[in-house]
């Protein structure tokens, strides 16, 4: 009975928790005044913000990882002009 218990209520805390995070990406979405811009990261956390916005990936690192070490983010910026 016990163990019953404690399942059901991991089960909504889950969904709990799923809700409050689908509220909280809405928040941002809807404060979000620019769509179109890019995001330059080392690695994939730039990927998972475009998703959870919602928008299209407008980055040319996307879904790649780059060693802090081998990579000058002044000399890569710098390319693109």
């Amino acid at each position: 009975m016990i163990r019953y218990l404690w399942e059901s209520c991991q089960i909504i805390k889950k969904k709990i928790k799923t809700v409050e995070w689908k509220i909280y990406k809405k928040k941002r979405c809807c404060r979000l005044k620019n769509s179109d811009f890019t995001i330059i990261a080392s690695n994939c956390n730039g990927s998972f913000m475009y998703y959870d916005m919602g928008l299209s990936y407008l980055t040319p690192t996307v879904n790649l990882f780059l060693n802090m070490n081998d990579f000058d983010y002044a000399k890569f910026l710098n390319r693109g002009r």
